[in-house]
């Protein structure tokens, strides 16, 4: 039932099997010292209890909605799906994975550093991740609100990372609306929170919260184990947003040539034991090696050359 009210955010929560952890999450929102949101739980055709769970809470607080796929889908069509059925008249967007949580003041911190400056298209803060603390590299003395492109630049050349996961961020719809590819806002192949945070900061500001406010959960059946970890997906994401984003810029190019290398010589041992990192990266390269890039990966990575410039190394902390 479609809400008579426009909230000021509208939140996403694309959910498959995730019946274990959904309680905690939905009751996360409903604990929020900031109330006026809007939440949608698509359900991609689970076979757990994940739709009934979310039924309960709907049935519960009005704010909250369900929606079921008719069929089972992908998950970067499931998460625009989260996106597509979830208000959207709102002026801040919000999407939470369904095996994490958030600190009740979340919404209101976020919203906060959003209506300092209009020109903040994403706001981020630091997170648990299981046991850890991440998100750091920020000057707390530096303000709130920070240069979109020079994050980009430090996160791509990896002096920064805050992007953190998708549970760690909110979006201001405004600029959301001007991504090539919307009413879709994710438009990558695995890591696509990673992708639409860069996608952000390189239209506008980004904003910072000096605070834990998320949980994001690790265990065994988590998407980070069982696929990011086991297949080492982060060379598809490096050489990605590398080659999307280092244009002229000669610091980005050498290192795009660095990573190309690097994920050449990563491939070729994934092809020779055939295992299912292979087959992944396989489905989900997107510009193939030339021979000269498989030939300076194996002369730069092979074990000899790892052992003797490991040898280097010690002999010049050495003397």
């Amino acid at each position: 039932m479609e809400k008579q009210t426009v909230p000021t955010v509208a939140i996403g929560i694309p959910v498959y099997n995730g019946g274990e952890f959904l309680r905690e999450g939905l009751q996360s929102l409903i604990d929020q010292t900031y109330q006026d949101w809007d939440c949608v739980v698509v359900d991609n055709q689970s076979t757990d209890d994940s739709y009934s769970i979310a039924k309960e809470f709907a049935e519960k607080d009005s704010r909250i909605r369900v929606h079921k796929n008719k069929d089972f889908v992908p998950l970067v069509e499931n998460w625009n799906n989260a996106f597509l059925n979830a208000h959207q008249e709102a002026k801040y967007y919000k999407l939470l994975q369904a095996d994490d949580w958030l600190y009740p003041n979340f919404l209101e911190e976020a919203i906060k550093v959003f209506e300092q400056d209009s020109s903040v298209g994403v706001v981020s803060s630091y997170r648990l991740a299981g046991k850890q603390v991440d998100g750091c590299g920020l000057d707390v003395y530096d303000g709130k609100i920070f240069n979109g492109k020079d994050i980009l630049f430090k996160q791509l050349t990896r002096k920064l990372d805050i992007s953190g996961d998708i549970t760690t961020l909110m979006f201001s719809f405004e600029h959301l609306k001007k991504l090539d590819f919307f009413p879709r806002i994710f438009n990558g192949k695995y890591h696509i929170d990673t992708e639409l945070f860069y996608d952000i900061c390189d239209i506008s500001n980004v904003g910072f919260v000096f605070q834990v406010l998320s949980y994001t959960r690790r265990h065994p059946g988590s998407q980070t184990n069982t696929v990011v970890f086991r297949y080492n997906t982060f060379h598809q994401l490096n050489e990605a947003v590398l080659y999307r984003f280092k244009r002229d810029d000669k610091t980005l190019n050498k290192l795009y040539d660095k990573e190309r290398i690097a994920y050449a010589y990563f491939y070729y041992l994934q092809r020779i034991k055939k295992n299912k990192a292979y087959e992944w990266h396989k489905q989900n390269i997107d510009r193939w090696f030339t021979p000269s890039e498989y030939l300076k990966g194996f002369i730069k990575y092979n074990s000899l050359s790892r052992f003797v410039n490991r040898l280097q190394q010690k002999l010049n902390n050495k003397f």
